[in-house]
């Protein structure tokens, strides 16, 4: 499995502000101030920061001798101009307290999220998609601060789908101009009788995210098909072509695009936690093929992509689930290793 970089990060940055060079700073006198950041990061390289350049929501607790407090309730930050400010008449400038034994923050940006009073609990619709929204909703995950230093603090912001894509390889080398040609590829949950389980594609969800107001340190993620007669019966993948520059070996698998997509080869969907088995479907140079993903890595989680690589073997012309490639949209670095068929 390959851990990879593959998703947006806000920057929450608490700068500490001086009057004057030199100048000593009481700490009571520090505001938390916000300055969000995006970047985006491939397997390859990095992109340097930039601006969000949008609106978002942001809560905040401290807990105090006195218990818990909402020290900042849904405060909303706007965007103007360059700058952000969450300053208004009903929201004053909010400053660290050193009594504090340690704050929790976390946020969401988009439209459609509903979020209950205290801030705890986010629901947001999803559904299956040809290509990832540039206003798809975003939700961070918790950020615990106990030891109160006013250096940045980052909130990561996560997609509330997955993101599920196909490759394929030929085991053998191809000689020049020698073709496989993969067509009518399709994945789809196997016929079963599990209770519980679904029997089609999600093509709507409903995710609901929780933060702990104390004890627990990460926020919980949690989806419901919140419209039953909404599925597909399957994900559809566009025809390819294996050739001795493009697919003959592992490093240089495939992608199967999605249609109607722009040459993206990721479908962003609810996450799947029920779901069974999944079975390929597929032609090899006009031959019936099939495959079959194990149940354990058919466990979508949001804000992860998964890339199945299918190996087209020597004489037979079999295909077989080869690796499973789960990957976090994660700013911060990559693991190399890889561990081909790691299930077995």
């Amino acid at each position: 499995m390959r851990t990879r970089v593959h998703y947006l990060i806000y920057t929450i940055v608490l700068l500490t502000l001086l009057t004057a060079c030199n100048t000593e700073v009481l700490d009571t006198d520090v505001p938390i101030v916000f300055a969000p950041v995006t970047r985006e990061v491939t397997e390859t390289s990095r992109a340097g920061g930039n601006g969000l350049e949008q609106n978002f929501v942001v809560c905040g607790y401290k807990r105090v001798a006195q218990g818990q407090q909402y020290v900042m309730p849904r405060y909303g930050v706007a965007y103007s101009g360059g700058t952000y400010s969450y300053v208004t008449g009903s929201q004053p400038l909010v400053y660290w307290d050193d009594s504090a034994s340690e704050y929790r923050f976390w946020g969401y940006a988009g439209n459609g999220i509903e979020s209950t009073e205290d801030g705890a609990t986010l629901t947001i619709p999803v559904s299956l998609q040809k290509e990832l929204s540039p206003s798809l909703p975003l939700f961070s995950e918790l950020k615990l601060i106990t030891q109160i230093d006013y250096k940045t603090v980052e909130l990561e912001f996560l997609h509330p789908v997955s993101e599920v894509a196909v490759m394929f390889y030929s085991e053998e080398p191809l000689a020049d101009g020698e073709e496989l040609r993969v067509t009518d590829i399709a994945i789809a949950p196997k016929e079963n009788s599990q209770t519980g389980k679904v029997s089609k594609i999600w093509n709507t969800g409903l995710v609901t995210v929780n933060y702990p107001l104390g004890g627990a340190t990460r926020e919980t993620v949690s989806v419901l098909q919140s419209n039953p007669t909404s599925v597909s019966d399957n994900l559809s993948f566009n025809d390819l072509t294996l050739t001795k520059d493009a697919g003959d070996k592992i490093g240089k698998a495939v992608y199967a695009s999605v249609p109607d997509a722009n040459s993206n080869h990721y479908y962003p969907l609810p996450m799947g936690d029920k779901n069974p088995e999944f079975l390929l479907t597929m032609k090899l140079d006009g031959e019936d093929r099939t495959a079959t993903i194990p149940e354990q890595y058919m466990r979508w989680q949001a804000n992860h992509s998964y890339n199945y690589i299918f190996k087209i073997s020597g004489v037979s012309r079999n295909v077989e689930l080869h690796d499973v490639k789960i990957e976090p949209w994660h700013y911060g670095g990559s693991q190399d290793e890889v561990w081909n068929n790691w299930w077995k």
